[in-house]
């Protein structure tokens, strides 16, 4: 049986959008990859991974960064998660997604953990204050290399020949990855025009290091703007309610253009 076929509705729901948000954005074949504990998709910068029925991490190429979204039934707003294998253990506070995941993200200099735990153990634990505790099999002892797969992929020490290129001046990046992408530190200067073509009024916002939304700039529909920006910036456009309509990673002199 494949493996989509059992993940839950939450996580299929984001991946059938994430692949139709990439599909549009760029013609570039996915990387997939699936057996009997791990499914993974991989175009252009972005990673999906998904363990089981209900763990899925995603990064975007090199960051180091990993979000974990785990799919919990519950309608607090947040909860404490913990990875767990015996005494090794990854612990965090997640908060509800739009979806109804659990989100938190894993700086780099913590990733080291969690991937001991989905490399090395065959089984982990997940424990919640929200829910009943459940197992998930990682395939580590069994042939599965998707744990390190991604390791490799995520983490900024892979090789340049790993390394996913594109010559797009943007990135289109899917509102999903609100939370993980966030500005790099660069040097040099460029201009981004941002271009309003939805009938309705949109706010862009620059993403900072810490992937908070910052200088928020209102178009009208049809109207255009263009703004100083750096290489690896994010952007992203919102509607007048704050939810994510499209994001964008600039890597060189370009258009935003927004659609949605």
């Amino acid at each position: 049986m494949a493996i989509f076929n059992i993940w839950p509705k939450t996580l299929k729901a984001a991946l059938v959008l994430l692949l139709t948000g990439l599909s549009l954005s760029s013609p570039a074949t996915a990387q997939t990859y699936a057996d009997d504990w791990w499914g993974y998709v991989i175009r252009n910068n972005l990673g999906t991974f998904t363990l089981g029925q209900d763990l899925d991490f995603s990064c975007l190429a090199g960051r180091g960064e990993v979000l974990v979204a785990v799919a919990i039934e519950a309608d607090a707003a947040q909860t404490k998660i913990e990875l767990r294998h015996g005494k090794h253990s990854y612990r965090a506070n997640a908060k509800r997604r739009v979806d109804g995941a659990y989100i938190f993200a894993v700086p780099q200099h913590r990733t080291a953990a969690l991937y001991q735990l989905l490399t090395e153990f065959p089984e982990l634990n997940v424990e919640t204050s929200i829910a009943a505790p459940f197992m998930v099999k990682t395939g580590a002892k069994a042939g599965s290399k998707a744990g390190q797969a991604m390791e490799r992929f995520c983490s900024p020490e892979r090789s340049t020949a790993q390394t996913a290129t594109t010559t797009n001046a943007t990135e289109n990046l899917p509102c999903s990855q609100e939370g993980l992408a966030r500005s790099e530190q660069s040097a040099g200067s460029l201009r981004l025009k941002l271009t309003n073509r939805t009938r309705l009024p949109r706010v862009v916002f620059w993403l900072d290091q810490s992937g908070q939304r910052r200088d928020a700039t209102r178009l009208n529909p049809g109207q255009s703007i263009t703004k100083r920006t750096q290489p690896d910036h994010v952007w992203l456009a919102a509607d007048r309610n704050g939810t994510c309509k499209e994001m964008v990673l600039a890597r060189a002199s370009g258009k935003f253009v927004i659609n949605r």
